[in-house]
């Protein structure tokens, strides 16, 4: 978190997690102090889209953690599967969708 607001990594993007057996991957470090938060998502979420085809995208993931930032964690995910569901309406999700999010005491 940056100025109490959520806000993507500046990181290179590396290889995605168990991709092939035996793949070697880049160490990266990142500095959190108390009360920062991590939010890590599978791109089902970003990708996740509507009847139009228009995805979910970047914008409405981090609009929605911004508007839920002080919020308990559990409440923050709910918020989050909750407006994709939304956002979707009838069209079903042909991704998965993974998120994991943590706070720094």
């Amino acid at each position: 978190m940056h100025d109490n607001n959520f806000e993507y990594l500046n990181e290179k993007p590396g290889l995605l997690l168990a991709g092939m057996e035996n793949m070697h991957y880049e160490k990266h470090v990142i500095h959190l102090k108390p009360n920062d938060a991590l939010f890590l998502h599978t791109d089902g979420i970003t990708r996740a889209n509507d009847d139009k085809n228009n995805f979910y995208g970047e914008k409405n993931l981090k609009k929605i953690l911004n508007q839920n930032k002080d919020d308990d964690l559990s409440v923050i995910i709910k918020s989050i599967e909750n407006d994709v569901t939304e956002f979707c309406g009838n069209h079903e999700l042909i991704d998965d969708i993974a998120m994991l999010i943590i706070k720094i005491k």
